[in-house]
């Protein structure tokens, strides 16, 4: 019985009941990619489900065969089943896993290591389903960097490796000691110290092409030459030892790998650039639309003045005129006053369009790093920027539709007018109605500061709160998003400290040259 399987069941029933409020978050902040993200979530989830599933309830473990194709990978499967179920050629023909039956245990042959993309991404998920590999290099390629980190990164992992050294071409005994030698070389490069390499990794070199022809053709003396004998009693002996140590390898590793990729998501979604350009722009609209209305109060009361000094200086005996001046006066003030507006819209669109192509900039690095690196690993980052340029465009075509024009109630005016009229029937009374049309005037002006003021209010009330609160709105969205982001993130990491500790991950593998 695997030593605490009760803990890897435990955890299995916690992933499981995390998948759906997991998914559920994925969907609401990914937006338009939630299909693709969706499925990358469960697809995460389903595999570490199963291997913790198939690992508690099967203990044998499993051999995985791995390198670079044209290596010689499916000639070594046909000498180890002893007929040719492998099709051999120049051109990767393994495009996913195919699963042989080799004596008591299963082994998979995998897409090469420099294969398509999307068939070495397969190769990588069922690479943490095995406890064994079996990495197969040639003569022509010990000295590709490339093969080193994957050989690296299967130590690292704590996983048992063979390294298969197939002779394509007749090499001398000292030619095959300095391949050995390189590869080992090569290891250190990685800061691997040469001695723990050796104590980490077997090297055995074979002739797969001869041993495959030896065992099928029972020409025991070729199949000896071939040198695959001792690379299949090194095979059986570390299947042999590998028990609870290796299953539990295996289970910690899909876990952890599980809990990293998530957390990278997260914390990807929790550390948002465009998010800060966001606010940015919410505080610069506050204070903009403050300064506006304080600068447009000032040219309010200013131009006023201004019409009312000039209507105060109209004699009464002139008066007929000072209709027609407040009437212009009045036009005067209100078109500077919507052209005012106009620039204010002019500016909160530039500045709008500016944080969109500060966003685009961050979307299209993610574009070209993905497409560079062959990687969806900022794809996540990507979309959610997509999502604050559909709210900021959202803001720009509220402002575009609710643009407003102060226009001053005529009956205002008319006040001058029916005064005129009046004050032409009055002249007996010529000094008091001097008193009462300055007096008018006053009011008027009055008047019609109160009245330009409330329509500055309105305009810049339309201009600006449809905005902040459009981007307001998506601001306070990604905030509630990074709440709960950061709520998963602790239940995420809460399933590590669950984790049974690993055992020593020096493995005690030797290591033997063979012609």
């Amino acid at each position: 019985m695997l030593r605490d399987a009760q803990v890897y069941r435990e955890i299995k029933e916690e992933i499981q009941r995390l998948k759906i409020p997991l998914v559920n978050l994925i969907l609401k902040i990914c937006e338009e990619r939630d299909i693709a993200e969706k499925e990358k979530i469960e697809r995460d989830i389903a595999q570490v489900i199963e291997i913790l599933e198939s690992k508690l309830t099967d203990f044998h473990p499993k051999l995985m065969l791995y390198g670079c194709y044209n290596a010689g990978k499916s000639t070594v499967i046909n000498a180890l089943i002893g007929k040719e179920v492998a099709k051999v050629g120049d051109k990767p023909e393994t495009s996913e896993i195919t699963s042989y039956q080799y004596g008591d245990y299963e082994l998979f042959d995998t897409p090469g290591l420099n294969a398509l993309i999307e068939h070495e991404k397969i190769t990588k998920e069922h690479y943490a389903r095995c406890e064994l590999v079996l990495f197969v290099l040639s003569n022509d390629n010990v000295e590709s960097d490339f093969v080193y980190k994957e050989i690296k990164t299967i130590i690292d992992d704590n996983k048992p490796i063979i390294i298969v050294l197939n002779k394509k071409q007749d090499c001398s005994e000292e030619e095959l000691w300095l391949l050995q030698e390189k590869i080992y070389d090569n290891l250190v490069k990685l800061g691997l110290t040469k001695e723990d390499t050796q104590k980490q990794v077997s090297v055995y070199t074979v002739n797969a092409l001869s041993a495959y022809k030896g065992r099928v053709g029972n020409k025991d003396g070729l199949f000896k030459s071939s040198g695959f004998s001792p690379l299949e009693s090194r095979m059986q002996e570390l299947l042999t030892q590998s028990g609870d140590k290796e299953i539990m390898n295996t289970c910690n590793l899909s876990i952890e790998t599980f809990v990293k990729n998530t957390l990278e998501f997260i914390d990807k979604q929790i550390k948002s650039d465009p998010l800060k350009l966001l606010e940015a722009c919410i505080t610069r609209l506050h204070k903009q639309k403050k300064a506006e209305r304080d600068r447009l109060e000032y040219l309010i009361n200013a131009e006023l003045n201004t019409l009312a000094t000039r209507l105060k200086a109209i004699p009464l005996s002139e008066s007929s005129s000072a209709e027609t001046m407040a009437q212009s006066g009045t036009e005067k003030i209100q078109h500077k006053l919507n052209e005012e507006l106009r620039i204010i819209v002019q500016d909160i669109n530039e500045d709008i369009h500016n944080v969109q192509a500060a966003c685009e900039k961050i979307q299209i690095n993610y574009t070209v790093r993905k497409e560079r690196y062959h990687s969806d690993e900022d794809a996540t980052e990507k979309e959610k920027i997509s999502a604050i340029l559909s709210a900021l465009q959202a803001a720009i075509t509220a402002l575009a539709t609710k643009f407003p024009v102060i226009a001053i109630v005529v009956p205002i005016i008319e006040s001058i007018k029916r005064f005129i009229e009046t004050a032409q029937e009055k002249n007996a009374r010529m000094r008091a109605l001097e008193l009462e049309y300055q007096q008018k005037i006053h009011d008027i002006i009055n008047s019609l500061q109160e009245e330009f003021n409330k329509g500055k209010e309105d305009a810049l009330n339309t201009i600006f709160d449809p905005v902040i609160q459009e981007l307001t709105q998506e601001s306070e969205n990604k905030k509630r998003n990074k709440r709960e982001l950061r709520e998963m993130k602790e239940k995420i990491n809460a399933i590590l400290d669950k984790l049974p500790a690993r055992d020593d991950k020096t493995l005690t593998l030797s290591c033997a040259t063979l012609a």
